[in-house]
């Protein structure tokens, strides 16, 4: 944003770079969800086949 503030970029070019990081963004999120779904996060155990959730914990 500073960028086209101080007229360093055009108007369409600075579109473009939202519009970029904005994809990148969502792509991020997408891939984020997916490693999630896969058990990445939680030690390598995925999601039960019957869409349960199992949470350990102590009590």
């Amino acid at each position: 944003m500073l960028a086209g503030r101080m007229r360093q970029v055009g108007a369409e070019e600075l579109n473009e770079m939202l519009e970029l990081s904005d994809a990148a963004r969502l792509w991020a999120l997408v891939e984020w969800e997916e490693a999630e779904r896969s058990g990445l996060f939680s030690g390598g155990a995925p999601d039960r086949a019957d869409g349960l959730q199992v949470i350990k914990g102590r009590g």
